[in-house]
């Protein structure tokens, strides 16, 4: 059944109000799922929206790392690190399937095969508790909102990846949070994001610390 309008209009007004992109299909799937709950906070929602499955994890199963999702991507910022010890990485916003993220196993994975041992955390706020605070083949799970302060206290990476979760908000609000993931970068490090363009469109940008914007475009498309 087709939410009312009077309900579609509330709900939508508040998402706009916790900074989300002003999207009404997405107001909509999130009402006619069921996941719409008055006072909710910004991370609260992202949440029930995710528990939707609005956004898709690449599924568990066995595959070739040529196929995994962030493939090209890695790839590419792997070209940028020219330096000795292991690569400090943060998955902000990894996403959660089957008790484990496979995204964030398989960046591990093609670093490894690249020759550059890496240090991993993935972020996101529906890490399950029993895993939040544990290291699973040799990732650690942190269960934190991105725009809250607890992101402050994570340290420094030398890639930061934050895909498919920006452009959930508004220029503002997205603008806000790749500045605090700047700030999170080490000397040279990279970050990958994917918010929206003033043409509402979505692209990549590869943002080096020290250097501003290194790539702006479609690193998928070898893929």
């Amino acid at each position: 059944m087709a939410p009312g309008l009077a309900l579609l209009n509330r709900v939508h007004a508040r998402r706009v109000a916790h900074g989300f992109c002003d999207d009404i299909s997405t107001t909509r799937k999130i009402v006619e799922l069921g996941l719409e709950r008055p006072g909710l906070s910004r991370s609260e929602f992202f949440r029930f929206a995710l528990s939707g499955t609005l956004e898709i994890t690449q599924d568990p199963k066995a595959h070739r790392l040529e196929e995994s999702r962030h493939y090209s991507l890695d790839v590419m910022v792997h070209d940028y690190f020219k330096r000795d010890g292991a690569i400090r990485f943060l998955d902000a916003g990894c996403g959660f399937s089957s008790g484990f993220a496979p995204t964030t196993t398989d960046t591990v994975a093609i670093f490894s095969r690249l020759g550059s041992p890496i240090k991993a955390t993935a972020l996101d706020t529906i890490v399950p508790e029993e895993m939040n605070g544990k290291t699973k083949v040799g990732i650690l799970y942190l269960k934190a909102d991105l725009f809250g302060s607890e992101s402050s206290r994570l340290g420094k990476f030398d890639y930061i990846r934050c895909m498919h979760l920006l452009y959930y908000f508004s220029q503002k609000v997205a603008g806000e949070a790749v500045e605090k993931l700047i700030d999170l970068l080490a000397p040279g490090g990279v970050l990958a994001e994917d918010s929206l363009t003033t043409k509402r469109q979505t692209v990549v940008r590869l943002h080096q610390k020290g250097n501003g914007v290194v790539f702006q475009g479609d690193p998928y498309a070898e893929n």
